[in-house]
């Protein structure tokens, strides 16, 4: 394979160009490229069976983000433009930039009690999701009226580079991935989708962006939202930080990264996040005055065989935790309650509501 052809099928896969050209060079791997930019690879010979190409909707989404994106052919090369054109280009490029990396709040009303699902990393398509838990998830928050949900990210393995072998781990296809993570992204009212380091993999970034094109989601963000629920009666506020997962670690407290940051940049009441497929809840007051709750949810992926081969712990419990907000409450201690079940958490939900329909 030539340099050339190592650019453009790094470019349409994600895939680094020494990760490829080491595959080849080995005989490990049969690599070949479609025009949407779909990989098809086997270990072997050239005769062994393709895999199964991308959904259609996926591939158009696909070819479209490259195009979108301005990604060209090694062999066209952009045309020449003077260097006043060329400033005024990176001018609005750092602008652009600017403007994304600024930290956007999303400002969501609250009327009446409510609650937030957070769910963990749902990994939907590999062997270990728990889809009977998922489901159920699902249709509690379907049946629960002022229930909706968080996602912190890691919808799907979409394994690159040396991990692509743990698709012969998995019996779902990376079309078939795609597909389950557009039907997540519409069961229910989200929130939040955060990505996690596994949704950046393959540009998946941008496929994520254009399936998300048709589903309810107050805030889609690449690393980081930040929601402030606010009560038009009082005023009052519960803010929200979410992130795939916070910087820090203490074999003490599997909290300690999002209570490191509510201390040191005390913005939020809640930092959620998930990432290392552990669970836990931690409350306390702040010398402000306020009061920081920190969640790492442990995510739907029961089964995990990196854990497994590690010697890390599989915790039981945490798939999904839900926060149920009463801005109202004259109690800041009662302004936010947090439920491990979601079930239970949708019949207190139920009661909060009918009472404070009655004041």
């Amino acid at each position: 394979m030539t340099w050339e052809k190592l650019a453009e099928a790094s470019r349409l896969t994600g895939i680094d160009k020494k990760t490829l050209d080491q595959k080849g060079r080995r005989g490990r791997w049969t690599v070949k490229y479609a025009a949407d930019g779909s990989r098809r690879y086997w270990v072997g010979a050239d005769s062994a069976p393709e895999s199964p190409a991308l959904p259609p909707e996926v591939a158009e989404a696909k070819a479209a983000a490259l195009a979108a994106a301005g990604v060209a052919p090694a062999d066209e090369p952009g045309e020449d433009s003077d260097v006043e054109d060329l400033i005024d280009r990176r001018v609005a490029a750092f602008q652009r930039k600017a403007a994304r990396k600024a930290k956007k709040v999303h400002r969501v009303e609250a009327n009446a009690p409510f609650a937030v699902c957070h769910f963990g990393d749902p990994h939907v398509d590999d062997d270990g999701c728990d889809w009977p838990e998922l489901l159920r998830t699902i249709d509690t928050i379907k049946a629960t009226p002022g229930m909706r949900a968080g996602n912190v990210g890691d919808t799907i393995n979409n394994w690159v580079g040396r991990l692509e072998k743990l698709y012969k781990h998995q019996t779902t296809t990376e079309g078939e991935a795609f597909a389950l993570a557009g039907w997540l992204m519409r069961a229910v009212p989200w929130d939040y989708v955060v990505l996690g380091n596994h949704d950046h993999w393959n540009q998946g970034s941008i496929i994520f962006d254009l399936l998300a094109r048709d589903s309810q989601i107050v805030a889609l963000e690449p690393h980081e939202a930040r929601i402030e629920y606010v009560s038009p009666r009082t005023g009052n506020t519960c803010r929200t930080v979410i992130r795939h997962d916070f910087k820090g670690h203490s074999m003490w407290n599997k909290s300690h990264a999002a209570m490191k940051v509510s201390k040191m940049r005390p913005w939020g009441d809640l930092y959620v996040c998930g990432h290392r497929h552990i669970w836990s809840i931690n409350r306390e007051e702040t010398h402000d005055k306020r009061i920081a709750t920190a969640l790492r949810v442990r995510g739907f992926k029961r089964f995990d065989d990196y854990a497994d081969a590690g010697g890390f712990q599989e915790d039981s419990y945490g798939a999904s935790i839900t926060t149920i907000h009463d801005l109202d409450h004259p109690l800041l201690t009662e302004r936010m309650r947090v439920f491990h079940d979601v079930e239970e958490a949708a019949a207190y939900l139920g009661w909060l509501r009918a009472r404070a329909a009655k004041r």
